[in-house]
């Protein structure tokens, strides 16, 4: 079956037998019904179509399915996602609710057909993240304030979208609440969600924001510089605002911000906590980490939220308005009392066997 082509008109032409066919996508969703399955993956190959799914952040291989039983789930998809399956299409991405959950789809042609990965979209409500008192206490102080940026920082699939939309949450429904992502993970209703894809176009709808009388602004990663200062400034005019960093300890986070050439008494007045934080698996509680059937045989079962936190006290607040460095700033503040140590839930977890002591000495070290 080399060089397999998927036509969608003769997708069309089987609708007749999609009738008879048992539902394929309710079949699959619920053989893989796991809270910690994020993503489906499908991928043509020569003689069948590859399986993956990605559970507790690692991508496994389930087995290949044919080609005729991919393309009935295939054009299942198309049509839940709302596209004309008749036509053929560019590269394309999708969305739907089924049996009330939310996906998002994307479709790209590749050489041998279609490739699609699914990915489902959590609903808001069943969010729970463990912030631990302190951080909860001062996420708690920082609701009430205006003019303040609250910054959440970690590596790439740390969790920062999670936590903060997590917040977002509890909170809405003291603050109008506007939002502009790309993409949106988590459907929230009772908040003006913006999708936007350019960062240039990005930058005018934080304009338009600014005209709606906002009171909570949410953005995602911060990555251009013009974008950084007006968040800033609309700090500084009286709006709480809610951003993420890519960086790997809350220290870096102000060097970060500095690169953006924000004026240093800007970043002193607004902000008043920084965050850093890491997603860690946890141990099966069936195998205890040694792998089994119901964790995919990677000994993981879900995961824990462990957090490193700043708060920004007066005399930080003038170290940054004084353009101290960043090294200065660590080695006065890093075991200081407005320190939050990782180190502690760390070894909480791994004492408790939550988790297993390379993830310990891993995750440790990457706060450095």
């Amino acid at each position: 079956m080399s060089n397999k082509k998927f036509n969608l008109y003769d997708l069309y032409k089987k609708n007749n037998e999609f009738l008879v066919e048992e539902d394929i996508l309710s079949k699959f969703f619920e053989k893989y019904n796991n809270k910690n399955i994020t993503d489906f993956h499908f991928e043509p190959l020569e003689d069948n179509v590859l399986v993956k799914i990605r559970y507790c952040g690692s991508l496994i291989n389930l087995n290949p399915i044919d080609f005729y039983e991919y393309e009935i789930l295939l054009n299942k998809l198309l049509i839940n996602c709302g596209f004309d399956i008749i036509k053929d299409f560019e590269n394309i991405d999708g969305s739907f609710t089924y049996k009330r959950e939310n996906f998002r789809v994307s479709f790209v042609k590749s050489a041998r057909g279609i490739s699609c990965v699914l990915r489902k979209l959590r609903n808001i409500s069943e969010i729970e993240v463990e912030l631990g008192s302190e951080i909860e206490k001062k996420t708690v102080d920082l609701m009430k304030e205006k003019s303040k940026v609250l910054i959440f920082s970690g590596p790439t699939g740390s969790g920062k979208t999670t936590t903060m939309h997590y917040i977002v949450n509890k909170f809405k429904g003291q603050r109008k609440v506007h939002s502009i992502e790309d993409p949106i993970e988590y459907i929230n209703p009772e908040i003006i969600q913006i999708v936007c894809h350019d960062e240039n176009e990005r930058l005018d709808i934080l304009k338009y924001i600014l005209r709606q009388d906002p009171e909570l602004i949410v953005v995602g990663e911060v990555r251009e510089k013009n974008f950084a200062k007006l968040l800033f400034e609309s700090s500084v005019t009286g709006h709480l605002v809610f951003s993420s960093l890519h960086t790997k300890n809350v220290f870096l986070v102000l060097q970060r911000l500095k690169m953006f050439d924000i004026d240093v008494k800007n970043l002193s007045d607004s902000l008043d906590f920084l965050t850093n934080q890491r997603l860690i698996s946890k141990n099966c509680n069936l195998c205890k980490g040694a792998g089994c059937d119901n964790c995919f045989y990677t000994g993981k079962d879900g995961f824990i939220t462990v957090f490193e936190g700043l708060i920004v006290s007066e005399n930080l607040k003038k170290d940054i308005a004084q353009n101290k460095s960043v090294n200065y700033i660590k080695e006065k503040y890093k075991f200081s009392e407005f320190y939050i140590d990782p180190n502690l839930k760390l070894l909480e977890a791994l004492n408790s066997k939550i988790i297993n002591e390379e993830e310990y000495l891993g995750n440790l070290s990457s706060f450095e």
